[in-house]
């Protein structure tokens, strides 16, 4: 197998710093103008989007840690403890 090498600032284009992340609640709060109390009780209390395509469009791909160039999205959903995401699937994704 071959070994392929990275500089320190290539690994850190790829990298996400939870601590940096701005949750998608404060966004949809600000842009939308809907209240962050009410969009948290219909979704999780913070969205946070690590990774997702660049030119991926919609609430769900604004600002991520890491763009990609496949399909794929990572996003941490943070909820109050006894809360959860209620049952759902993704069947095109």
């Amino acid at each position: 197998m071959k070994t392929t090498n990275f500089t320190p600032a290539e690994m850190e284009a790829r990298v996400a710093r939870f601590k940096s992340i701005e949750p998608q609640s404060s966004s949809y709060d600000a842009e939308v103008g809907i209240p962050k109390e009410v969009y948290e009780m219909m979704t999780a209390r913070s969205l946070y989007l690590l990774m997702s395509p660049e030119n991926q469009g919609g609430p769900m791909a604004q600002n991520p840690a890491v763009t990609t160039q496949d399909k794929m999205s990572v996003i941490i959903a943070e909820c109050p403890p006894g809360d959860g995401p209620l049952l759902h699937a993704h069947q095109f994704t």
